[in-house]
Order: structure tokens, then sequence, then C-alpha cells
């Protein structure tokens, strides 16, 4: 079994957290309530249900990040000291 570096986990969470807020920020964004001319030549505020429901998977998704990164830093710890563990020359042992 390949052990990999602490720093691919992190650096991979990275990855995964940035491109996820992102998206999280590009579908509030599009669907951020906007002011409408009515009828009578006021505004009325629109898409705030939408606003909800784009923020409801965010807020969620934000809670599933925040609760993995502990697991993460944990498994590049192991990963750490497995590294350390295993000598630099130690042979395959042939074991998927």
């Amino acid at each position: 079994m390949s052990v990999l570096s602490p720093t691919v986990y992190t650096t991979l969470f990275g990855v995964a957290a940035v491109c996820a807020i992102v998206a999280s920020v590009a579908v509030v964004w599009s669907v951020r309530p906007r002011r409408r001319a009515t009828a009578d030549g006021g505004s009325a505020l629109r898409g705030m249900g939408d606003l909800v429901w784009a923020v409801i998977p965010t807020v969620a998704l934000f809670v599933v990040l925040a609760y993995t990164w502990p697991q993460v830093r944990a498994t590049a710890a192991h990963a750490a000291e497995t590294r350390a563990e295993v000598p630099a020359t130690a042979a395959p042992t042939g074991q998927p």
C-alpha cells in the first residue's frame, strides 16, 4: 500500500474546499434578490425563496468542510508517522 505525503492530503482538501467555496459563492450570487419594478411604479424584492434554497446547501457544505478538516489533519499526521516508520530503502512487500 502506498502512503501519500501529508502535504498531498492537505493540498487535495484545500483545492476541493476552494472549488466548493467558489461554486457556492457563484450559485448564491446568481440567485441574489433583485428589485424589480411593479405595475404601480414601485419596486418589490423578488427571489428571496431562491436565495434561501441556495444558501441552505452552502451552509451545509461549509459545515461538512469544517467537520472534515480535523479528519484530514489526523490522516495527514498518521501518514507522516507511517512515512517516518518506513525506511526509504524498504522493498515493496507485494501486498495490494
